[in-house]
């Protein structure tokens, strides 16, 4: 265990029975040491460059000073604490030596008060490192927040684009074609002709009212608010999978709790982005859906279907796949769940979601 390593002390010392000293004192200390000693410049450079977890120094050395050991150690990069150890040194160079960087001062006539002192400063380090990972935690945290909100309204805007594209394409032309009809009733040489152009608008007009509705319900189905989750999943299923003959079963488990909230619109985008991945590019004979409600509201979504699969170690390969699922992944992260597919080319896949409760 790191607890049971000994502490690496280098003790910066030019008077051999002051260094015995210091080491019976040190002995205190609740940990094995480990020394090296230098009075001078290199063998500080050797042993911070060997690996050091604090430094003692005196102050009075015929060469060398503590100032010089605490500026080569931040020109390092490093954070070993550097306590003094020395005769009276005088309160303007105490003061000092503790602005530039040394971390305390023992005076060698209480050195009974150094493995007290060692103890302190390395808590201090100690709390230091934590708060440092905890920093650069908590920005890789923002990072990854903010490259969420990127992907996210980058997602919305593919969804508008996708609308945009599905109004313009079918119920624009659809009704480009209304309005055609509609004026050539009017323009009709004969009540016949008329009455025959007007019938095929109002034809045209039962398609338009159809393609809103679908369109409609890819938007924003509304009968996750009067119905719940369970019915507008097997209405989603009666629109994309019924009519191309697949196979499908809805098993639930559990009560919805609240009907509409945004846990049960994540549940279902879920949902329709599986199902449109399998009917674009796997090609099911049958599809599977389960919903399961847990205390105290959490929502387990799973969609298995027969389909070719896909190799999910290389979702480059399939662009449609990988962009479906990161947004899927991005969309259960922001409810504190999880998102794992599981496919094999040739085998089919499995789709789990677990979304957290959503206040």
């Amino acid at each position: 265990m790191e607890d049971s390593k000994p502490l690496r002390v280098l003790c910066i010392e030019d008077d051999p029975d002051d260094l015995v000293l210091v080491r019976l004192a040190a002995r205190r200390f609740a940990k094995p040491l480990q020394w090296q000693c230098t009075d001078n410049a290199l063998g500080v450079t050797t042993a911070l460059a060997q690996g050091v977890d604090i430094v003692l120094s005196d102050y009075h050395l015929g060469g060398y000073s503590p100032l010089r050991a605490i500026a080569e150690i931040t020109a390092r990069g490093l954070d070993i604490p550097l306590i003094v150890v020395s005769n009276a040194v005088g309160e303007g160079a105490a003061v000092e030596v503790l602005r530039a960087g040394a971390a305390d001062y023992v005076s060698k006539d209480r050195l009974a008060t150094l493995p007290m002192v060692i103890t302190r400063v390395l808590e201090a380090r100690d709390q230091r490192e934590r708060q440092r990972r905890l920093l650069a935690d908590n920005r890789a945290v923002a990072q990854r927040l903010k490259s969420l909100a990127a992907e996210l309204v980058q997602a919305q805007e593919n969804e508008r684009r996708h609308l945009a594209d599905s109004l313009h394409d079918s119920l624009g032309q659809t009704l480009t074609a209304l309005q055609l009809h509609m004026q050539a009733a009017d323009a009709a040489d004969s009540t016949d002709e008329a009455r025959s152009l007007r019938e095929k608008s109002y034809g045209i007009l039962r398609d338009a009212i159809s393609q809103m509705r679908t369109l409609s319900f890819a938007v924003r189905p509304a009968q996750l608010d009067d119905q719940g989750l369970v019915v507008t999943v097997q209405s989603l299923a009666e629109v994309m999978l019924a009519p191309a003959g697949v196979d499908f079963e809805l098993q639930t488990h559990g009560v919805e709790r609240k009907r509409g909230g945004v846990q049960s619109a994540l549940g279902f985008r879920v949902v329709q982005e599986a199902v449109t991945n399998a009917m674009r590019h796997a090609r099911p004979q049958r599809m599977v859906v389960r919903l399961r409600f847990r205390d105290p509201g959490s929502l387990e979504v799973m969609v298995a279907d027969d389909g070719v699969g896909f190799d999910t170690r290389r979702p480059h390969e399939r662009t449609a796949i990988g962009r479906g699922l990161s947004t899927m992944g991005e969309r259960c992260e922001l409810t504190g769940g999880s998102l794992r597919v599981r496919s094999q080319p040739g085998r089919g896949t499995v789709l789990r979601a677990c979304l957290g409760e959503i206040r």
